[in-house]
């Protein structure tokens, strides 16, 4: 019983968590506390460590208190010859100086601390104070060396197996290639680093996450996602004393709010953010929001607010040597100008600014970058994906394991009632069978319990998978950009799915999309749609590659190169695509397919522009170039583009599939109506077909009108 009570306590335990406010509460009752410790005139270890910690605990929202406790612990630590307490000061006024924008202190500080520790202490861990010193060159604009000290931190903090500090590198990785504009690897290190907040339960570090991956899908030009992922983490601040996080998180949302067109809110928000960071003497965060205001007033055209704000962040970004900072303000400058017609000032800024660009990417060069994430990090994350998929196999066997178990138990029990009621003259054996089935219908409830909660761990990881694999997909605000007129009809056959959509804009005004059919469905079709996803964003938004059938040729690389590494090689791996581009200009479509066409529905007659007949992975025809074909559009032609879920479907009187040929006339026939009614009687016409049936495949239809 000791043992299945302590199992109660663990599986409970997560429930009795601080409430609304909580973490509120405990930071000020921390500092009361800390506060009643104090003795007046009195020098030793322990009053220096408290002066110590309410240092820390107001070194988010109150720096020039943090800095005035720490000032009596320095103080007293020297007196006292107390290295180990001089080695945390110094660590901490790094980094109070570095939230307030001075960096050149801020490492000072941070290499005194390395210093003693290397003298004093030899075997410390120098993880955290290596993440610190990375984050400063960050914010500085120097990532060649934020990326090396990242590095350096993630092999010290796995080498001492602290895995929060490990989480902490991760992040900050993250926002370094966030801010180099590298968005695919800046995702890989932000979702790193969630999973391990969200299996600590580190409710704060779970709000940096969602807001750093927030960040990355608008940089993505992806606001809806962006959004989504902002809420979650506001959803998460019941500590409103934590105005440094939290000023921030109101600026990433504030930029969304602009990207997805919602001025009022974005500008709410910005304005928060900025009285916030103006508020703690922010200096990196008043950088931040007056680029994110200057930005926004370009956009309503007022060019004399926007000018204002961008001359208040380069005063604070040239006096704090924050040199991309600088870069980015005299670019946005000399736009302003541009449009005030001070071509003079503008050129003067555009060459300021070109000249700090070359200097910055002299000093960041892709090359360097690449060769400091060494193959010991990529081997370690390849192998921590799959020990992962090999717990999820081991945990389905023991599942099914168990559940073989049950039944053998079960059949034992009838067994045993079967010979209590031939032998009902012994009573000692029919005793000892009524002892033995009330044992076993012990084991039985327990080994219930412990499968329905394994199945629901499995479940919930799952649905999380669902909620991440919806937030990628592309949101409502890029198709209506494309078309007003268009719908989407997606209906995965399980929590996740394994066909995918996918929509961007070019800065040259060309409309692409795409609908994709990932080989499986569920959690494998899953892994390959955010594959797929992925390496869209890599192909067209990174790269900017505009033409259809390059962009194929170059998907069809990246996953053959990616499947062979994780020592995929099977042929039937891949997926099948069918991808559009639009040119409003001349209203002229481009179309490439892998075994998927495209539909183009003109006054109730169907034209098919055919796809390859070879999928987008390995195959005999690798060598294969996919083929480009144009098309001149006419206004009120409908494209579509689909999976084969849709007609594979069995169902009707006689169980058999609905085919593409029903399909079709269902597009023909119903073509001219309203876009919402096309997606409405799709719907209808498919759950009316399968009836009773199960669904066998992921569904994905999109309808685009000219």
């Amino acid at each position: 019983m000791k043992r299945y009570f302590i199992l109660l306590l663990i599986i409970i335990s997560p429930l009795f968590g601080r409430g609304v406010g909580g973490e509120a509460f405990a930071q000020q009752h921390k500092i009361d506390s800390l506060t009643k410790l104090l003795k007046p005139g009195v020098e030793d270890t322990n009053q220096a460590r408290i002066y110590l910690k309410l240092a820390n605990a107001y070194s988010t929202n109150n720096y020039d208190k943090g800095i005035e406790e720490l000032t009596i612990a320095y103080t007293m630590n020297k007196k006292l010859n107390n290295y180990r307490g001089l080695m945390n000061c110094a660590n901490m006024y790094g980094i109070i100086n570095a939230r307030k924008g001075n960096y050149k202190d801020a490492l000072i500080y941070f290499n005194e601390s390395i210093d003693l520790s290397k003298k004093y202490f030899p075997k410390n861990n120098l993880g955290s104070t290596l993440n610190n010193i990375g984050i400063v060159y960050r914010h500085i604009g120097d990532y060649t060396k934020a990326v090396e000290y990242f590095l350096t931190t993630i092999k010290d903090h796995t080498e001492c197996k602290d895995t929060m500090g490990l989480c902490s590198a991760y992040n900050n990785l993250g926002n370094t290639f966030n801010e180099m504009g590298q968005y695919n690897e800046a995702l890989k290190y932000h979702f790193m680093s969630l999973k391990i907040r969200l299996h600590k339960h580190d409710i704060s570090g779970m709000r940096s996450s969602y807001g750093n991956i927030g960040s990355t899908y608008d940089n993505l030009g992806k606001p809806d996602s962006a959004l989504y992922f902002f809420k979650k983490a506001l959803e998460l601040y019941t500590n409103k004393d934590d105005k440094t996080n939290l000023a921030s998180l109101y600026n990433q949302m504030g930029d969304a709010y602009k990207n997805g067109n919602h001025t009022d809110s974005a500008l709410k928000y910005l304005q928060n953010a900025a009285t916030l960071f103006t508020d703690l003497g922010d200096g990196k965060g008043m950088v931040l929001s007056a680029y994110s205001l200057a930005n926004l007033y370009i956009n309503l055209n007022n060019l004399q607010q926007a000018e204002r704000y961008a001359l208040e962040g380069l005063a604070i970004a040239a006096k704090t040597e924050q040199k991309s900072d600088e870069r980015n303000f005299y670019k946005q400058l000399a736009k302003i100008y541009q449009a005030q017609k001070k071509y003079q000032k503008s050129i003067e800024y555009f060459v300021i600014y070109d000249s700090l660009d070359n200097h910055l990417a002299d000093v960041n060069s892709a090359q360097k970058i690449t060769d400091l994430q060494t193959s010991f990090e990529i081997e370690k994350s390849q192998a921590e994906i799959k020990k992962l998929e090999q717990q999820q196999t081991i945990q389905a066997l023991a599942i099914e394991k168990q559940q073989g178990e049950i039944n053998r138990q079960r059949l034992g029990l009838i067994l045993s009632g079967l010979s209590g009621l031939l032998a009902l003259g012994f009573v000692y054996v029919l005793f000892k069978s009524n002892k033995q089935r009330k044992k076993d219908n012990k084991q039985l409830f327990e080994q219930k319990e412990i499968i329905e909660q394994k199945n629901k761990e499995v479940t919930d990881s799952i649905n999380y998978a669902r909620r991440i694999q919806q937030a990628v997909l592309t949101g409502e605000d890029v198709w209506n950009k494309i078309s007003k007129e268009n719908f989407i009809l997606f209906k995965p056959k399980d929590i996740v799915s394994g066909d995918f959509y996918w929509a961007y804009i070019s800065p040259n005004g060309r409309c692409i999309w795409a609908a994709a059919d990932c080989t499986g469905h569920g959690v494998p079709g899953g892994f390959m749609s955010m594959l797929g996803n992925s390496f869209l964003n890599e192909i067209v938004i990174e790269n900017r590659i505009y033409k259809a059938d390059e962009i194929l040729n170059r998907l069809r690389a990246k996953v053959i190169q990616a499947l062979e590494q994780k020592g995929m090689t099977e042929q039937k791996d891949g997926m099948d695509i069918a991808l559009c581009i639009w040119n409003k200009v001349d209203n002229t479509l481009e179309f490439a397919g892998a075994n998927n066409p495209a539909c183009i529905v003109r006054n109730k007659e169907l034209i098919e522009l055919k796809p390859d007949k070879m999928p987008i992975g390995s195959y005999v025809t690798d060598s294969q170039k996919f083929t480009l074909t144009q098309y001149k559009l006419q206004p009120n032609d409908v494209i579509y583009l689909s999976s084969d879920g849709y007609p594979d479907q069995f169902g009707g009187k006689n169980g058999k599939k609905f085919k593409y040929r029903q399909m079709e006339e269902l597009l023909t026939t119903h073509s001219e109506k309203p876009m919402a009614q096309q997606k409405e009687i799709l719907d209808t016409s498919f759950t009316t077909w399968r009836g009773e049936l199960e669904q066998i495949d992921d569904v994905l239809i999109i309808g685009i009108k000219v």
